[in-house]
């Protein structure tokens, strides 16, 4: 049955003495110092929007958010250079770690640095501190794709629309991409976010011959909850179970793509690019995934494909 996780008791939240709070305070303040001198260089201000081309080793981005005080001990570390993303949160009253790295494709730079560099962010000036005592709010976001970007750097003050917008977009990205969250959840949240995506998974899997794409969409259901608990030491029981359950999805799901790319292997051999460029076009609605390994190596042939039918075409 699935899990009702309201019901489920969430344990005390660790007290930190006061001495432990202020050191920790004490660090991450220092973190911030440390992160900013970084990236406050020459260069790192606005830039001439002229337009350059997308390369790993073009686009760098920089982003950290720093919350600290009497209830929240929280950071949030993005950095991209050279293709590689490596995201790093630290979640200290909810005794919560994650390190993630990932090296993107071309088509996910493309699309970060279509959705970074507009022209809103572009031109956004530094914006004045203002005094907020007993607590830090901190969070600097640095975009630069050859010489055009910007640097900002928000203190302790509402973040201005078009900061905002892009940060949002820049972390929807990485939660998306890595299932890495970019606020502190505590456990009673977490739990009861990773229910929902737990019977949400499930139906997508009951309903996988409704629509091919909902066994790729299960897996991913799956997949999120799973990390979402991943790093709370006293995990339910259905986590478990759910983690099995993604692993027969996976199963069924790279069989069937397996399948397909064989099929079509068949059909081309056999002289009908035709039957073999459908087959193809099966696989891919049912991965709305472009990145997916399946779905590439698919597209690739289906190219091919065209390519075969064209020439046949011109000979008739």
């Amino acid at each position: 049955a699935p899990p009702v996780v309201a019901d489920q008791p969430a344990p005390a939240r660790k007290r930190l003495s006061v001495p432990i709070l202020l050191g920790i305070l004490a660090a991450a303040v220092a973190v911030v110092v440390a992160a900013v001198a970084l990236l406050e260089q020459p260069g790192s201000g606005p830039a001439p929007t002229q337009a350059a081309s997308i390369t790993p080793a073009s686009l760098r981005v920089y982003y950290e958010n720093v919350e600290a005080g009497p209830d929240v001990i929280f950071r949030y570390e993005l950095a991209l250079r050279d293709g590689q993303l490596q995201v790093t949160v630290d979640d200290v009253l909810n005794s919560s770690r994650t390190e993630e790295t990932r090296t993107l494709t071309e088509e996910q730079l493309d699309i970060l640095a279509s959705t970074l560099l507009n022209d809103d962010f572009l031109a956004l000036t530094p914006v004045p501190a203002e005094q907020q005592y007993g607590r830090l709010s901190r969070a600097r976001l640095s975009v630069q794709l050859g010489n055009r970007g910007n640097a900002i750097t928000i203190k302790n003050t509402l973040r201005p629309e078009p900061f905002e917008n892009v940060v949002h977009a820049l972390v929807t990205f990485v939660q998306d991409e890595m299932g890495v969250f970019p606020q502190p959840i505590p456990r009673e949240d977490a739990m009861r976010l990773a229910g929902e995506e737990y019977l949400n998974a499930k139906r997508l899997y009951s309903e996988r011959r409704v629509d091919p794409a909902n066994l790729y969409r299960s897996v991913r259901a799956y997949r999120q909850l799973l990390e979402r608990l991943r790093h709370f030491d006293d995990k339910p029981e259905w986590y478990f179970v759910a983690h099995g359950e993604m692993q027969e999805a996976e199963k069924e799901l790279d069989s069937k793509l397996n399948q397909l790319l064989r099929d079509a292997a068949t059909l081309r051999g056999a002289g009908n690019p035709e039957g073999a460029r459908q087959i193809l076009h099966t696989l891919t609605s049912m991965v709305p995934d472009r990145d997916h390994k399946a779905v590439q190596q698919a597209r690739s042939e289906i190219f091919r494909l065209n390519q075969i039918i064209q020439a046949k075409q011109k000979r008739r």
